[in-house]
């Protein structure tokens, strides 16, 4: 005689309605690792915005303009004018390949910068950057002449250039 399993759904049902909660977090985790990321668009996005370019490079106009602007911010300090002096104009280096050829009778050695291509342009490959050097700092508004504007727009200057404040001056302009 051959066996039939017969199944009891109500013993089935009773075993699930016991675990049904980890059945479904186990199905949505299931789910969840189904669904694509878009990782990759990710990636190349950020390779984009990471890639060094020329137009980082310090701007003194800019960087003196966009000062004035923060420091007429300060309380009954006014429109301030600033002058500042730099004691060096900052550094790069690159990096050099040098190529040797070696003929019969002679020998030729070349050095230079190597190049990478970025959006088109040839520009040779950055290995240190050092910013410019601040040698001293004036900066001019009509409240210049009230101690604690010129402590204010001194501590400014002083975070942002590195200047200690002696080598930072504050005049109450006409």
């Amino acid at each position: 005689m051959v066996g039939y399993v017969t199944m009891d759904w109500r013993h089935i049902w009773e075993k699930f309605r016991r675990f049904r909660y980890p059945a479904l977090i186990l199905a949505l985790g299931t789910i969840l690792l189904l669904l694509p990321t878009g990782g990759r668009e990710t990636a190349v996005e950020r390779t984009e915005t990471t890639e060094p370019s020329e137009a980082g490079a310090f701007d003194l106009e800019q960087f003196t303009r966009d000062t004035e602007m923060l420091l007429s911010e300060i309380r009954g300090a006014g429109p301030v004018r600033i002058l500042l002096t730099l004691e060096n104009d900052g550094r790069r280096e690159y990096l050099m390949e040098r190529k040797e050829a070696r003929g019969q009778d002679t020998e030729q050695t070349e050095t230079g910068a190597v190049i990478q291509r970025r959006s088109g342009d040839d520009l040779p490959v950055t290995v240190t950057e050092s910013r410019p050097g601040f040698r001293g700092a004036v900066a001019v508004c009509p409240g210049g002449d009230s101690p604690g504007v010129a402590l204010a727009i001194k501590e400014a200057l002083s975070d942002l250039t590195g200047l200690g404040m002696d080598r930072i001056t504050v005049l109450k302009s006409a």
